[in-house]
């Protein structure tokens, strides 16, 4: 809508603007909203007191006025909604799934090192937490190979699920404290680094986690 190119945009070209409009990402479909999800509740937000673009884009102050739910459906944001909060539910299933080897191995009774290197992980810089990953666990969360219908978000992140899953199961079964350790700790940064993608906060997420642990007796 011949707005001014932003340098932390890559997809915009200043002949033709969006270069993938028709495909463009859940953030820039709901820009300037923000989305917040807490439970089940859903809430939109917006920053500061003044509405972005009307300085330099001539062509929104003739824009017809909207409400929420209309600008939503006139951006066709419902179907990454809908995988943003399906992969909201598949970061908490890998987060408790470290919980529960954490708790049902053993390993909550005397290890104090688990819980600081969970907590370290919330802590770290997406491109470190990312580089602490195997490779092939790196390309698992970030590039999986699924032929699912793209149209259909749901079934797709069902079956990066289901490989995430196979993938686990596959690795051999620790023999040893520091494999149980380490073990955790793979699935808990994969939990922080698939739920970076989805908005969440890696730091309260890994504390969250930690606090569950410790009111089930975990130590450190």
């Amino acid at each position: 809508m011949g707005e001014p190119p932003r340098a932390t945009c890559s997809q915009y070209d200043p002949s033709s603007g969006c270069r993938v409009y028709e495909g463009r990402p859940l953030a820039c479909r709901l820009f300037p909203l923000g989305r917040q999800r807490q439970g089940e509740v859903v809430t939109y937000l917006h920053r500061g007191a003044a509405f972005p673009c009307l300085d330099g884009c001539p062509e929104v102050r003739g824009l017809p006025s909207l409400t929420v739910s209309e600008f939503l459906v006139g951006q066709g944001a419902a179907a990454g909604e809908a995988a943003q909060d399906a992969y909201l539910e598949v970061t908490l299933e890998l987060a408790e799934g470290a919980l529960v080897l954490l708790l049902d191995t053993g390993l909550a009774e005397g290890d104090r090192e688990t819980l600081p290197r969970w907590r370290r992980l919330g802590e770290m810089p997406d491109a470190e937490r990312a580089a602490s990953l195997p490779g092939d666990w790196l390309d698992l969360l970030t590039v999986p190979e699924i032929s699912a219908n793209p149209a259909d978000p749901i079934a797709f992140v069902a079956d990066h699920f289901e490989l995430l899953q196979a993938r686990e199961a596959s690795l051999p079964a620790p023999d040893s404290t520091p494999g149980l350790r380490d073990r955790c700790c793979l699935i808990m940064a994969s939990a922080l680094h698939l739920g970076r993608s989805t908005g969440i906060d890696a730091r309260a997420l890994a504390e969250h986690w930690v606090s569950v642990a410790r009111q089930n007796g975990a130590k450190g």
